[in-house]
């Protein structure tokens, strides 16, 4: 999750359609705003470009019975349907962070670990080389050998702060969830697509960031490199949120690029 800029002025449909008994809050007008707003990315798990996209209530609209937030602008957001789905659980009811009134990035690290079924868990370097990147980071997905602890890459966001808010608690456990909650086989699938390209992003990243290291190291000019790091570490790119943690959590590695990911 990533800071988004909400446009102001509400979509003039909301406004129309909230004075009808049946009014729809997903007008055309109204999708293509959020659309723009939230660069066609999920505001959860941060896919893009969506295409199977829902527009989502942070407040809860409870089956229509609260027209006061089902047509508020500012309480519309643009998420997938597998998102969408999960989050629907009373547990995040009120309790997720307004990407679009805060900053997530300071309350949110955005990770992956490397887990295994004997419980232990470890945050993931992309191969623990000493640049701190790899070629293949990622990708590992699942191991399993017999009669050895089956190790995966997984995701876990987790708040920033030592004291964090209820909210960013809530939060970090949604999104996590968005990536990892596999209680049925349409979630299976879900989880397992998302991790397929966060895995991919990453893995560019990592071996980016080893090419753009390399080039330091050896006095090449490094232009293009920055250029493609700047594109995956902007809030609007997929899956901005790790990228970013990433960058910022091995930052003296990577000094000269701190402007890229600065809050």
């Amino acid at each position: 999750m990533i800071h988004v800029t909400r446009s102001p002025e509400a979509p003039a449909s909301l406004a129309v359609e909230s004075k009808k008994k049946s009014g729809s809050y997903r007008e055309p007008d109204v999708v293509a705003r959020l659309v723009e707003d939230f660069h066609c990315k999920c505001y959860l798990c941060e896919t893009a470009p969506v295409t199977d996209c829902e527009v989502e209530h942070l407040v809860p609209k409870q089956g229509g019975n609260r027209p006061e937030v089902k047509f508020d602008w500012n309480n519309l957001f643009f998420s997938c349907r597998h998102c969408n789905s999960v989050k629907n659980q009373n547990k995040y009811d009120g309790l997720i962070l307004d990407c679009c009134r805060e900053e997530p990035e300071a309350q949110l690290k955005h990770t992956l670990v490397t887990a295994s079924t004997d419980g232990a868990a470890k945050a993931s370097t992309g191969g623990g080389t000493d640049s701190g990147t790899s070629k293949s980071g990622t990708g590992g997905g699942k191991k399993t050998t017999g009669g050895r602890a089956v190790r995966q890459t997984v995701v876990k966001v987790v708040p920033a702060k030592r004291s964090p808010t209820e909210e960013a608690k809530r939060t970090a456990e949604l999104i996590t969830e968005c990536f990892e909650l596999r209680n049925t086989g349409i979630r299976v699938n879900a989880c397992d697509v998302r991790f397929r390209m966060l895995s991919e992003t990453m893995d560019l990243l990592y071996q980016t960031l080893e090419k753009y290291l390399k080039a330091k190291r050896e006095g090449k000019p490094v232009t293009r490199t920055v250029r493609t790091l700047a594109g995956l570490l902007d809030r609007s790119a997929p899956f901005a949120g790790f990228t970013r943690t990433y960058v910022r959590q091995n930052i003296r590695n990577y000094p000269d690029l701190a402007e890229y990911v600065k809050l």
